[in-house]
């Protein structure tokens, strides 16, 4: 049963067919990138992938990605003009996905450099932790280039 919701109007992103089909490619790729990083490096066989506290974060941040790549894919199918529900669960996903998906690998980040102070394994574990800083940045930057777009309110014609 749909809800009722007091906001009428459109809503959507005010920008420029071109630029807005620009800001999706580059979206759908940053994503891609951050899948394979964040999947690369949980692969790679080092003591810092199998140190517990890795592991959790690196499994939140694959939920966090997850969350990235379908808002993704809702934005890229997107119409131009959307109800409020809509938009904004696309615009919030888009926002704080890419947030979430940084700040679970920093903590990966984080574990893994304690790990290895407490055992270094090998020369892969600071290459796994540099591919966790990467994804990071790449995720902050994939909410930099969407969030240069802004968006506006129809007003409805009641």
């Amino acid at each position: 049963m749909p809800r009722f919701s007091t906001h009428s109007g459109l809503y959507g992103w005010d920008a420029p067919e071109g630029r807005l089909k620009e800001v999706r490619k580059t979206c759908l790729i940053l994503t891609a990138m951050i899948l394979a990083l964040t999947v690369g490096c949980g692969l790679i066989p080092t003591g810092v992938t199998r140190d517990n506290w890795v592991s959790f974060a690196g499994t939140a941040a694959l939920l966090a990605v997850m969350l990235e790549i379908i808002a993704v894919g809702r934005f890229c199918l997107a119409k131009s003009q959307l109800d409020y529900r809509t938009f904004h669960s696309i615009h919030w996903m888009m926002d704080y996905g890419p947030l979430l998906h940084a700040m679970l690998m920093g903590v990966a980040l984080v574990a893994g450099i304690i790990f290895c102070f407490r055992s270094f394994t090998g020369i892969l574990d600071p290459l796994v932790l540099l591919g966790f800083a990467v994804a990071a940045a790449i995720s902050l930057a994939m909410r930099r280039v969407y969030q240069q777009i802004s968006t506006y309110k129809m007003a409805s014609n009641d």
